[in-house]
């Protein structure tokens, strides 16, 4: 029988000429689960590579192939895939519907992986939406599930997910507990991708607390790790995060040449959603440096294929940095159309803290005409925050527009409150800043 599948559906007509009927019925079909199977994995592969348009219209084939043969657990791999396209686009009530279709079908067929794989993603989704609360309902029915049938994959990704809730909240050491829960799993189960995830996580977590030096420590233990898997993916984007820690200390040349070094990555694998994000990180330094043509330069290639792939969370992002970058540069009409695309985008799938920063940068066009109208819209602003980053900012703002001392000296009493927890050279500098408007010289920030 071997011999009959070498030529694919050809052979079985040939073969319904020679042998019974009913024999090269079920060999038919078997040609077309079989077909069905390698379309789902060549999306797999066409999802890693950022090519979201090509995975879906394989996913939708293979969809239409699995109803004809009437494979149901197929036919939800399929919808599953294609909810996972719809999240790597930013249209979340399309992915959940598709979830939630898959979810239901996997419950009816009893097949408990599939309905962890559903949920667990719809708590993803929520997560990517700012809904926590949601998202940790999601999470909690996929952990019980996956705990029940002891399936320890799905227990690593849950609680790693679950620590990206903690993380977004704030809450970066209940984050870190999740994710050393997440390391002894993966150690005492042997699974090294899970490992390198763990490792990744926690060193993000120590570099959002400021402690960088133990974020390159954790950086370069899972650099080790993913060399020797072979992991080309995973590489290229911890030499992001590695360049990011290098940029929040100053290390400008050395945050270079790890952005430089993902982006050839993800050029030489076709990643294009690596290649995005390596891009935006790039300009952003090229702003930094002031070297405004060539940040303008690598924004625009970002946010072309930022629009392409259409990643909505990456490309609202995208999208205000240039309207910044363009404020710097005077041009204020590309300011204004660029902040209203970046905010609506942004408000659209619930990024509050790129919805925050369109506010204060909307604020800062306005006052160029109407001061007193944009001190007001500050101080409004004011009224609505807790958050240390935002009061501090528009602090800074307003005494931009004001010149009140008072406001001056709440600026810089929260930016170096900041600073002693996240010693980011950002922070620095807009203290210094600061610090050179006041008549008292005060030492440079520890």
């Amino acid at each position: 029988m071997t011999k009959l599948f070498d030529n694919g559906l050809i052979t079985v007509r040939d073969y319904m000429l020679k042998n019974d009927q009913r024999a090269a019925l079920t060999t038919a079909v078997f040609m077309v689960h079989l077909k069905a199977m390698i379309g789902f994995k060549k999306g797999e592969v066409l999802e890693l590579t950022g090519q979201w348009d090509k995975a879906e219209r394989l996913y939708a084939d293979g969809l239409e192939r699995s109803n004809k043969i009437d494979d149901q657990p197929l036919s939800a791999k399929y919808i599953s895939g294609l909810a996972q396209v719809q999240i790597q686009k930013g249209n979340y009530a399309e992915a959940l519907r598709l979830f939630d279709e898959a979810w239901n079908t996997c419950t009816a067929l009893n097949d408990t992986k599939c309905v962890i794989y559903a949920l667990r993603h719809m708590g993803v989704i929520h997560w990517n939406q700012g809904a926590f609360d949601e998202a940790m309902v999601y999470y909690k029915k996929a952990l019980a599930l996956a705990e029940e049938i002891k399936d320890s994959k799905s227990i690593i990704f849950i609680i790693g997910n679950m620590g990206l809730v903690h993380w977004s909240l704030g809450e970066y050491e209940k984050a870190l507990a999740r994710f050393d829960q997440c390391l002894r799993y993966a150690e005492e189960t042997g699974d090294k991708k899970s490992l390198g995830i763990a490792l990744l996580n926690i060193g993000i977590i120590h570099w959002q607390l400021g402690d960088y030096a133990k974020a390159l420590e954790f950086y370069q233990q899972d650099i080790e790790l993913l060399k020797k898997l072979g992991d080309k993916q995973g590489i290229c984007y911890l030499a992001g995060n590695i360049g990011i820690v290098h940029e929040a200390l100053g290390n400008y040349s050395q945050a270079m040449e790890h952005y430089r070094k993902s982006l050839d990555l993800a050029l030489e694998m076709n990643d294009k959603k690596n290649i995005c994000s390596s891009q935006l990180d790039i300009a952003n330094l090229y702003k930094i440096k002031k070297d405004f043509p060539k940040a303008e330069e690598y924004y625009d290639n970002a946010i072309d294929l930022g629009s392409e792939l259409q990643l909505k969370f990456f490309l609202c992002s995208a999208l205000f940095r240039k309207a910044d970058l363009c404020f710097a540069m005077n041009r204020i009409d590309d300011t204004a159309r660029l902040v209203d695309e970046s905010f609506q985008m942004a408000e659209d799938i619930g990024r509050k803290d790129v919805v925050f920063d369109c506010k204060v940068l909307r604020i800062r066009a306005r006052a160029l005409s109407d001061n007193n109208a944009a001190v007001s819209g500050l101080k409004e602003m004011l009224k609505n925050t807790t958050d240390d980053r935002e009061i501090a900012v528009i602090y800074d703002e307003l005494f931009t527009m004001t010149k009140d001392a008072d406001v001056l000296s709440k600026a810089i009493s929260l930016y170096e409150k900041i600073y002693s927890r996240y010693p980011n050279v950002e922070y620095k500098n807009r203290i210094l800043e600061l610090r050179s408007h006041q008549t008292s010289e005060k030492t440079d920030p520890a």
